[in-house]
C-alpha cells in the first residue's frame, strides 16, 4: 500500500513538472464561476453547483459528498495537484482561506494537508469545526510552521512546503496521515492563497469594565477611500490584545474598526508586506444609537434605559456603555465625556 501511494505521488510530481506554468501564487482564488471543478478532485465526488454559494443566486460553488464506510468516496476530502502545487515558501503563501458550509448532518473538522515530492505530509494542528447544517463561514487556515504538524515522512517544514505536489482540504478529528470515513456533504468556494501577514496590538474599548468581545471584525479599505476590499475577524484576548490577518495581497490599506456603541476608527496601516506589531487602536464610547456620532439622540436612548438591567422592559444593551449589565450614572458620564465626537468615515 505504501509503495502504491508513493507511485501515485510520483505520477503527480511528474504531472506537476509538465505543467510548471500552473503553480501556487499569492492572491490566487478559485471561485468556480467557470462552471468547472478547477482541477479539484477526490473520491468525495466534487461537483460544480450553479447556485447557492455565499453570494446566493448565480454564485457557483464546489459541493463534496462522502459516503462513510469503506473504499473510494468514504472520506470527506478534495485535493489539487495543479495550481495549488508548487513552492509555498518562495511564493510567500502563509495562509489559505475559503468559504465553507456544512450541508450534512454531522459536524466536520476541516484541516489542510500538504504532500511533498518526497512523500512527507504536513497537516493543520487545529481544525476549523463546521457545525452540521450551518451557514456559509469564512474560514482561515494559517500554515506557518507552528500551524502545521508532520504526520508522515521526515522532511522539515521548509523543505516539504517548498516542494508541495498536492494540497488537500480534509475532514480529520485528529491530525493524522490518512483521512477518516464519514457520511457528509460540504460546500466550498472562493479558495484563496494569502500572504497571511499578521497585524497585532491592543484594542482599547474605552470605558469597558469587562472583557472585550473575543472576535471583532476588521475592515481593510483602499487608502483614503471608503471602499472595503477585505474583511477579517480579529481574535481578541481578555486584556484587549488582538491578532488579525491582513489582505491576501500585500499592500497599503486603511484599517477600519467599529464595535457596537464605540465610534469607528480608521487608520492608515504600514505596508502589509510583513508582520506588524504594536498597532494599538482606541475606540471612543457613547454611540448608543449606532450612527457613528455622540449626540442628543444617544442621550435620549440612554435616558430611556436609565436604571435598567437585562430583563427589564426598558433594557437597552447599547446604553450599557461600561458593560456591567446596568445603565447607571457611569454610563451617562462616559457619554458626556464624548458628547459631540464623530467617528471616522
Amino acid at each position: 500500500m505504501k509503495n502504491s501511494t508513493h507511485l501515485l505521488g510520483l505520477a503527480a510530481v511528474l504531472g506537476l513538472l509538465t505543467t510548471s506554468a500552473v503553480a501556487i501564487t499569492v492572491g490566487q482564488v478559485d471561485t468556480f464561476q467557470s462552471g468547472t471543478r478547477l482541477n479539484w478532485a477526490g473520491g468525495s465526488s466534487p461537483t460544480n453547483i450553479a447556485n447557492g454559494g455565499p453570494l446566493g443566486t448565480g454564485d457557483r460553488f464546489l459541493q463534496l459528498t462522502s459516503t462513510g464506510g469503506f473504499g473510494q468516496g468514504s472520506q470527506m476530502a478534495t485535493y489539487n495537484d495543479f495550481q495549488w502545487a508548487g513552492n509555498y515558501i518562495t511564493e510567500g503563501v502563509r495562509m489559505i482561506e475559503c468559504d465553507m458550509k456544512n450541508l450534512g448532518f454531522t459536524d466536520l473538522h476541516m484541516r489542510l494537508v500538504f504532500f511533498s515530492q518526497a512523500f512527507s505530509r504536513y497537516t493543520s494542528v487545529d481544525p476549523i469545526i463546521l457545525p452540521a447544517g450551518g451557514n456559509w463561514v469564512r474560514c482561515y487556515f494559517p500554515m506557518r510552521e507552528a500551524d502545521l504538524v508532520l504526520v508522515d515522512g521526515s522532511e522539515t517544514y521548509a523543505d516539504a512546503l517548498a516542494t508541495t505536489f498536492r494540497a488537500m482540504i480534509r475532514h480529520n478529528t485528529v491530525p493524522q496521515s490518512t483521512g477518516e470515513p464519514i457520511a457528509a456533504q460540504l460546500g466550498i468556494d472562493n479558495i484563496t492563497a494569502s500572504a497571511g501577514w499578521r497585524i497585532s496590538g491592543n484594542l482599547n474599548l474605552e470605558g469597558l469594565s469587562v472583557a472585550p468581545p473575543s472576535s471583532v471584525m476588521f475592515e481593510y479599505r483602499a487608502p483614503s477611500s471608503p471602499a472595503v476590499v477585505y474583511r477579517c475577524p480579529a481574535t481578541v484576548a481578555p486584556n484587549g490584545d488582538y491578532t488579525v490577518y491582513s489582505p491576501p495581497t500585500p499592500g497599503a490599506y486603511d484599517v477600519s474598526v467599529k464595535v457596537t456603541h464605540w465610534l469607528r476608527r480608521t487608520i492608515n496601516s504600514p505596508n502589509t508586506n510583513g508582520d506588524i506589531s504594536g498597532f494599538d487602536i482606541i475606540l471612543l464610547n457613547g454611540d448608543v444609537d449606532d450612527d457613528n456620532e455622540v449626540t442628543i439622540g444617544d442621550y435620549a436612548q440612554l435616558s430611556s434605559a436609565f436604571g435598567s438591567s437585562p430583563g427589564d422592559p426598558n433594557w437597552n444593551a447599547m446604553a450599557d456603555l461600561d458593560g456591567d449589565d446596568e445603565v447607571t450614572i457611569g454610563d451617562f458620564s462616559l457619554l458626556s465625556n464624548n458628547f459631540g465626537e464623530v467617528g471616522d468615515d
